[in-house]
C-alpha cells in the first residue's frame, strides 16, 4: 500500500510539472523591454539587429526559441563572451502581467590577442607568429598581423582587415597586404611576392562561392649558377592582376582523413583583364574527390583532377601547373612530372590526374584499439599526366596527353593525425617517361590534400 500511494504521488507531482509546462508553451506574452548589458567598445546598431526578433514573440515558447537564436547571433560575432539571457516581469508597475523584459547580458573579449603556434601544411610545417586586435571600430572588425617561417626556406609576413557586412560574420571582406618568399628547388628558382588583396565570400545552399581580387608584383630569382637557361630567361620582375573565383561543396564527415562524403573545388582565375599588369592568361583547375565506406569498415576512395592554362603569350613558369611527389602521383619525386630542362622542372600548362585508395584497418588485433584507430593499410593506384596544349594543334596534344599518362602503385601505412595526415608507402612506378625523376620504394608525405 505505501509503495502504490508513493507512485500515485509521483504519477500526480509528474502531471501536474507536464501541466505546468504546457501552460507555459501557449501562454500569451508580450515583450515590453529589451535591455543589453556590457557593450563598452561595441556600437549598438551591430547588436540591435542580433535580437530584434525578440520582440516579435507571442507564446513562451516562441521568447524561448528567439532568445536561443539571438545568443547564438552574438556569440557568431566572436566579440563576446559569455552571452547570458535573463526574463523578468516588465519593470513598467503600469504594464500587464503577460509584459515580460529580456535582459543579454555580455562580456566582451579583450580587444588584444597574439598567436604562436606550428601549422602542418603539405609536405612542410611553419611557425607562425602573429596578433590580433578584435573589434577594432565597434562592429566586430578585426586587424591581423603574422610572420611565418617554413621549415622549406619560406617566408610570409601578412596584415589582413576584416569587416563584417550587414553584422554577419560570414559575409566579410577581407582586405590584405602580404609579403611571401618561396623557394622552389626542383625548379631551382625563389619568387619573391609583394601584393594586394581582397576576398568576399559567397554562402549559397549547394556550396561557397568566393571572389577574389589580386595585384601582385613577382620576382623570380635564381636559386644557383647551375640553373638551367629556361629559368634564367624567366628570372626577374611581372606584375600580375587577377580576378579569381573560387567554388566549393564539401559533404565528407571529415576535410583531412574523409570515410564518406565527396568534395568538389573549381577555381578559375583571369590575369590582365582590362590592361592591368604585364601578366595575361586564364587559369582552370578542378578537383574532385569520392569517399564511402565500405563492409568490414574498409573506405574507398577516388579523385580527379583536371587544371588547363590558356594565354596569348608564353605562360611563365610561377603560373604553370607541376605535377609529382608523394601528395600527388606517388612514386615520383615532388615535381618529378612533366617537362623538364637540365634538371630543372618548367612546369606545363594542362595537367590530368587521378587516383583510387582502399584504407583498410590493420589486420593485428592487439593494434585496432588506442592509437591502432589512427592507423590504417593503405592501397593505391595513381596516373596522371602534364604537358601543353598546342594551339596549332590542339588534338593531337589532347591526344597526347592522355595517352602519355604516367601509372604507379604501392601499398603503405596512412596515419590519421587529424590535423594532417601521414603516409609511408612503398611506390612501383610502372610507366614513366626519360625526363621524370621517379622515386621508386619507400616514400613519406605529410599534408592535407592527397590525390
Amino acid at each position: 500500500e505505501a509503495t502504490n500511494s508513493a507512485s500515485k504521488m509521483e504519477e500526480a507531482e509528474s502531471e501536474k510539472r507536464t501541466s505546468i509546462r504546457l501552460q507555459l508553451k501557449n501562454k500569451k506574452i508580450r515583450i515590453h523591454n529589451i535591455n543589453v548589458h556590457g557593450l563598452r567598445k561595441t556600437k549598438t546598431d551591430l547588436v540591435q539587429p542580433k535580437i530584434h526578433n525578440v520582440f516579435q514573440a507571442a507564446t513562451f515558447e516562441e521568447l524561448v526559441k528567439e532568445m536561443y537564436l539571438s545568443k547564438n547571433y552574438l556569440e557568431d560575432l566572436e566579440i563576446f563572451h559569455p552571452v547570458n539571457v535573463f526574463i523578468d516581469a516588465a519593470s513598467d508597475k503600469k504594464s500587464d502581467t503577460t509584459e515580460l523584459d529580456v535582459t543579454f547580458r555580455v562580456k566582451e573579449l579583450s580587444r588584444f590577442s597574439a598567436q604562436f603556434k606550428t601549422e602542418v601544411g603539405n609536405q612542410d610545417s611553419r611557425l607562425v607568429i602573429g596578433g590580433k586586435i578584435r573589434n577594432c571600430f565597434g562592429r566586430a572588425e578585426e586587424l591581423l598581423g603574422t610572420i611565418a617561417y617554413g621549415a622549406k626556406k619560406s617566408t610570409t609576413l601578412q596584415l589582413s582587415f576584416i569587416k563584417p557586412l550587414f553584422g554577419d560574420k560570414e559575409k566579410s571582406l577581407t582586405s590584405t597586404a602580404y609579403q611571401e618568399t618561396i623557394d622552389f628547388v626542383q625548379s631551382s628558382f625563389k619568387e619573391v611576392s609583394r601584393g594586394i588583396g581582397f576576398q568576399y565570400p559567397i554562402l549559397t545552399d549547394f556550396g561557397v562561392h568566393s571572389l577574389h581580387f589580386d595585384n601582385v608584383w613577382r620576382e623570380i630569382k635564381c636559386l644557383s649558377d647551375r640553373s638551367s637557361w629556361i629559368v634564367r630567361q624567366e628570372s626577374g620582375h611581372s606584375l600580375k592582376s587577377s580576378l579569381k573565383h573560387v567554388f566549393m561543396r564539401d559533404t565528407r564527415d571529415h576535410n583531412v582523413s574523409p570515410t564518406t562524403g565527396h568534395f568538389i573545388r573549381f577555381e578559375q582565375e583571369h590575369a590582365g583583364l582590362g590592361g592591368l599588369g604585364d601578366t595575361q592568361f586564364h587559369r582552370f583547375f578542378l578537383e574532385c574527390q569520392y569517399n564511402k565506406t565500405l563492409p568490414y569498415n574498409i573506405v574507398f576512395s577516388s579523385s580527379l583532377n583536371f587544371g588547363l592554362l590558356t594565354s596569348n603569350m608564353q605562360s611563365r613558369i610561377n603560373d604553370r601547373f607541376f605535377l609529382g611527389g608523394p601528395l600527388s602521383i606517388r612514386g615520383f619525386q615532388m615535381r618529378g612530372v612533366g617537362p623538364h630542362s637540365e634538371g630543372d622542372s618548367i612546369g606545363g600548362d594542362a595537367l590530368w590526374a587521378a587516383g583510387l585508395h582502399l584504407m583498410t584497418p590493420l589486420p593485428f588485433r592487439p593494434l585496432q584499439s588506442g592509437f591502432g584507430e589512427r592507423l590504417r593499410t593503405h592501397l593505391f593506384m595513381n596516373a596522371g599526366n602534364l604537358g601543353y596544349i598546342h594551339s596549332s594543334n590542339v588534338r593531337e596534344s589532347v591526344q597526347e596527353l592522355l595517352q602519355g599518362y604516367r601509372l604507379s602503385y604501392g601499398i603503405g601505412l596512412l596515419i590519421k593525425l587529424g590535423v594532417a595526415q601521414l603516409e609511408l608507402n612503398y611506390c612501383v612506378p610502372c610507366r614513366a617517361h626519360a625526363t621524370d625523376r621517379i622515386n621508386p620504394g619507400f616514400q613519406f608525405g605529410v599534408g592535407l590534400n592527397f590525390l
